[in-house]
Parts: C-alpha cells; structure tokens; sequence
C-alpha cells in the first residue's frame, strides 16, 4: 500500500546500535539528512538511548508535527519505536544500522540504509503483525526459555568486561550448559 510521501519525520537513532561502529555518527547523520533532503522531506534526528526509545516515538505522535517516526538501529530498537507508537495510526520506518536486523530484512528493507530512506520516501506502507508478552510489544520474535538468559549474560560479558561479542557469546553459552547441563 503506498501513502502520501512523507513531509517531515522524526528520525530516533538508537546511540548504541552497532552500525555506529561501521561509520561514525556525524557522517550517518549527514547522510540521513542529506538523503531525506534530496527526497524533499524534513528530517530531525534524535540520538536515544534504550528506554528513551519508545518515549521519543511517544511524544513525537502526541506532538502531532510529523508524518513518520523512523527508527534507526537493530531489532531492538524496532520493537522499542513501534511500542511507543503502538495504537497511532503515525506510519513507522526502518534504518537497519544493527547487527543482524532480521526485522528490516524480513519486511524486505535493504540493508543499505540509502535504499531504506528512498524506501520511506516513496511512501509505501506494509500492516505488521504486534504481540505483547508480559506487557512488552514485540515485533519480530519473542524468545522464552534458556535463550533470553544467554543474550542477557552475553551481553554482560560484551559491556562489562569489553570482550567481542563472539567471545562474549562463547562464555555466556559455556556458563548456561554448566549450569543447565541437559
């Protein structure tokens, strides 16, 4: 479905997504603007942090100024922009800068964040599906069992301690199946 094209959006950047690490934040940041302009649409970016994520998309639908919130990040960041702007009717858009962004490729956004932003800008519009568990909306996938438990310790062992994720990954899956041997 194809609506009107968008005339200016909110672009909520998650800071902490890993498609930082590819180019540094200025540099995407003036490619979005950049892109959006030459498409005839006004952007303003935000840069957010994990709970500011869904209160930005939030205050940007009950400001009523914009035409679409963008979500700028990994799935994450998806499911936390879409929980906020659950229950308006505000068009929701991707920028795949995360690490695996399985959301945006199973909606068929391009992982080249300049294809998503014309993607935006030509208008087109796709229903998606929403669940919610323990009063958390989620999007994409929803994780129960040992699974949730070895994202949280892998991500411990990745911030805390400053190891790669790989690593981090390794450790946290060695510690589960200590723990939970069958």
């Amino acid at each position: 479905m194809t609506l009107e094209k968008p005339r200016r959006v909110l672009v909520i950047l998650n800071a902490a997504a890993s498609g930082f690490f590819r180019r540094p934040v200025r540099e995407i940041c003036q490619v979005i603007t950049s892109e959006f302009s030459a498409h005839e649409i006004a952007s303003e970016i935000v840069l957010a942090f994990g709970g500011l994520l869904d209160r930005r998309a939030k205050q940007a639908a009950a400001a009523g100024t914009i035409d679409a919130v963008i979500a700028g990040g990994g799935d994450g960041t998806a499911a936390a922009v879409a929980a906020g702007l659950a229950q308006t009717n505000l068009p929701f858009g991707i920028l795949p800068l995360g690490r695996f962004n399985h959301f945006a490729r199973d909606l068929g956004i391009p992982a080249n964040f300049e294809q998503a932003i014309a993607i935006v800008a030509s208008g087109h519009v796709a229903t998606i599906d929403a669940g919610e568990v323990n009063g958390h909306l989620f999007v994409n996938n929803s994780s129960l069992g040992a699974y949730p438990f070895l994202l949280l310790d892998r991500e411990k062992w990745w911030r805390r301690r400053g190891l790669l994720r790989p690593a981090a990954m390794f450790l946290a899956g060695y510690k589960l199946l200590r723990q939970y041997p069958l």
